[in-house]
């Protein structure tokens, strides 16, 4: 059976597949009659993409969606190809790039050309935050151009074919060369790698935008005739009451932590004591620490696993603490933690110390955290000099700590796409070292951070052979890959829409709030169809 790949002829998603076609000699067959809006709303396509997207690639072994999946498994059907480089680290950046096309070239192409295409609704903020990151992503890409004819090694990879497919869409479409002129060295990459012979013999000749597209507007209702309106008889003036055009946005309840009694403890001040201290630790940090807390606006905790007999096996054991952690998130402006995986050999133990604002753990924290409650709970009593000295224990990592070796300690201080290399290394018993330290909006703006990553983003990994980004390239370092790209491009982004203007680190914007929710419960309803019938995403076991 040859591979059918399922989409429109003009697709640039569909271009990678097939362009990567070209260059392995794999054949890739383009079904014919392919109707967008119904061939991708048959039941036989549904089963194939529960979400309806295109394009898809039937195989001999089932079907794969998203597009940069399906472009690896073109990719990997020979082995004899260069397309992922000739060595680990090469793989890697082929995947980080890959990976910085699809999340900070092309969401940002997305934000700018789709709402003036009439696909999205038009709102100016929006549009001016898509453009910012596009320009700060061509910049960065410019930067390693410089230096690089192609973005890993010294020839195409899948990473250039990919990179070259979505900006094609901007070229094609918006990118005028009055705005890529800002950009020398990507568009000399550009217009290389279009001329390439396998390139061009699937999008053909290419011509550059000369114009913005204008916002499409919608016509406007017909006049309706006027209507001659018969005089009622009078009657006797009533009460004017005045009513809102609309009603009035309700005030966002306040966390009842933020109507504590100020507090002299600056809770980000002790975080930056404690991460940015990196020599006499005890004497700075410690005694910062003491110097520092408001026992009348703060409290501190003892946890305790109640179930330390199940702890067994040491990934497995830390992947708990991993998955408590990230569940934390939601409290990180009132809260610092502690976690210890205590001991050599099984069980092991799982203790943590906690700094909570207020006298008690707050109520949100134990109705939304589930694993609360596997957890016993002791208030430290600070009067008490062994408590105390616990509590500096805990903080400094000391050890052997209660007589035990620690095997693992984590502060909740964490990022969730580092979790995702953390738990990847857990599973295939690879040493990861997570930077001691790190403080974000400082340790990421150094110039050595910069080498290794021009856009500032975190994590980065580094390796004997070079530094990597992106967070997915750095947990590779199928279907597994279809399922990665499914939780970056749809879960992750939908989720970043709706979170992070909540948040206060994007413009709130109603109109792309209710985008972003219809599209999670959109990928989560096909998750769930799809988790219906399936214990994990790929085969039997946990996968990346």
């Amino acid at each position: 059976m040859a591979l059918v790949l399922h989409s429109g002829s003009g697709n640039k998603n569909a271009y990678k597949a097939l362009i990567a076609a070209e260059y392995c000699g794999v054949k890739v067959e383009l079904t014919k009659n392919f109707e967008m809006g119904v061939s991708n709303k048959t039941p036989e396509f549904i089963k194939m993409n529960p979400l309806g997207k295109v394009p898809v690639l039937e195989t001999p072994d089932g079907a794969v969606f998203e597009s940069n999946a399906i472009a690896r498994y073109v990719a990997r059907s020979k082995g004899d190809n260069l397309l992922y480089g000739s060595s680990l680290i090469d793989y890697a950046r082929v995947e980080q790039w890959m990976d910085f096309a699809a999340t900070e070239v092309d969401t940002n192409l997305a934000r700018w050309l789709y709402p003036r295409l009439g696909y999205w609704p038009y709102i100016p903020a929006s549009e001016e935050a898509g453009i910012a990151g596009l320009k700060r992503a061509l910049d960065a890409l410019n930067t390693h151009l410089a230096s690089n004819t192609f973005l890993v090694g010294h020839s195409v990879t899948l990473a250039d074919i990919v990179m070259t497919c979505n900006l094609y869409h901007g070229f094609a479409r918006i990118l005028t060369k009055a705005f890529t002129s800002e950009f020398p060295h990507v568009e000399r990459y550009f217009w290389t790698m279009v001329n390439q012979p396998n390139v061009k013999k699937v999008i053909g000749e290419v011509k550059q935008a000369e114009a913005v597209p204008a916002v499409q507007k919608k016509a406007a209702a017909p006049a309706k005739p006027k209507e001659v309106k018969k005089e009622a008889p009078k009657e006797a003036p009533k009460a004017v009451v005045e009513t809102p055009e609309e009603e009035a946005p309700k005030p966002k309840p306040k966390n009842p932590l933020d109507l504590l009694p100020p507090s002299k403890m600056v809770l980000d001040d002790w975080k930056r004591l404690y991460s940015n201290t990196k020599s006499n630790f005890h004497e700075v940090a410690v005694k910062g620490f003491w110097n520092m807390y408001d026992p009348e606006g703060y409290s501190l905790w003892f946890c305790e696993y109640k179930y330390q007999e199940e702890n067994t096996v040491s990934y497995v054991t830390m992947n708990k603490v991993g998955g408590f952690l990230q569940r934390m998130d939601l409290c990180r402006k009132y809260a610092f933690g502690k976690m210890l995986v205590i001991g050599s050999e099984p069980p092991f133990k799982l203790k943590g110390l906690w700094l909570f604002r207020g006298q008690e753990i707050p109520k949100f924290v134990m109705e939304e955290v589930y694993d609360m409650e596997l957890y016993e709970w002791t208030k430290v009593d600070i009067s008490d000099e062994a408590q105390k000295e616990r509590v500096n224990a805990m903080i400094e990592d000391l050890e052997p700590f209660e007589g035990e070796a620690l095997l693992d300690a984590k502060c909740f201080n964490g990022n969730k796409n580092a979790f995702k290399a953390l738990i990847a290394a857990e599973y295939c018993g690879v040493k990861v070292l997570l930077s001691k330290n790190f403080e974000m909006g400082v340790s990421n703006k150094t110039p050595e951070f910069i080498k290794m990553n021009p856009l500032g983003k975190i994590p980065v990994l580094e390796t004997p052979d070079g530094a990597v980004f992106e967070s997915n390239a750095i947990a590779r370092y199928g279907r597994v890959e279809q399922w990665i790209d499914f939780a970056t491009t749809v879960v992750d982004s939908n989720i970043a829409r709706w979170l992070h203007p909540r948040l206060g680190l994007l413009p709130h914007v109603p109109a792309c709030e209710e985008i972003s929710i219809a599209g999670l419960k959109r990928s989560i309803s096909a998750l769930n169809t799809y988790l219906a019938l399936n214990t994990f995403l790929v085969g039997h076991s946990v996968t990346s």
